[in-house]
């Protein structure tokens, strides 16, 4: 699988997808639902997919417009098996898209569970040896975690992360976003 276009389109819009988890199933749906636009002559829509029914394996994609059954013939590179809470995952996939998508405009949307507001380590009791061994969590939006979850009526359910990856035991919080924003404002010049 090779990616070949290199032509300069007004955006590319690029889904990190974090289906190595119990979204995994729905990650396949939303690829498909993306294909009822897919990419245009002014347009990218690019994907990249770690998922579990995949064997752990991740894929990226362009995604073109058609049928669901072509989702394979949109593959553009295939990969092993990827922590898609590891920030250099992200900081890669952003690469990957800027070398071969380029464009006036960029958006990138990052799936998975949305529980980016409470830095407790959701992981912390499963996995040994891992990269996060010596370091502080930060939770999104940290000042109102406890307001935020009183308010919904469950002041006990404060376990939250982002880009959740049950095969690698890992995630993203934002002090790890921070870098992989840095990262994308210096690989897209702005």
């Amino acid at each position: 699988m090779k990616t070949q276009q290199k032509t300069k389109k007004a955006w590319t819009v690029a889904v990190y997808m974090a289906g190595d988890n119990n979204l995994d199933p729905n990650a396949y749906l939303d690829l498909k639902e993306m294909k009822r636009v897919g990419s245009t002559a002014d347009m990218n829509i690019v994907a990249q997919v770690d998922s579990l029914s995949a064997g752990s394996k991740t894929t990226r994609y362009q995604l073109t417009k058609g049928q669901e059954a072509s989702l394979s013939k949109d593959a553009k590179q295939k990969l092993g098996n990827q922590n898609t809470g590891d920030p250099q995952s992200l900081i890669n996939f952003v690469s990957w898209v800027a070398d071969n998508y380029p464009a006036d405009r960029y958006a990138l949307v990052l799936w998975n569970h949305g529980q980016g507001w409470d830095d407790t380590d959701i992981f912390a009791g499963e996995r040994t040896g891992d990269r996060r061994s010596n370091t502080f969590h930060h939770a999104f939006f940290r000042t109102t975690v406890k307001k935020a979850a009183t308010a919904a009526g469950h002041p006990d359910k404060t376990t939250r992360a982002i880009l959740i990856d049950d095969n690698s035991k890992d995630f993203l919080d934002n002090v790890e976003m921070q870098k992989v924003a840095k990262a994308a404002v210096a690989k897209l010049g702005g």
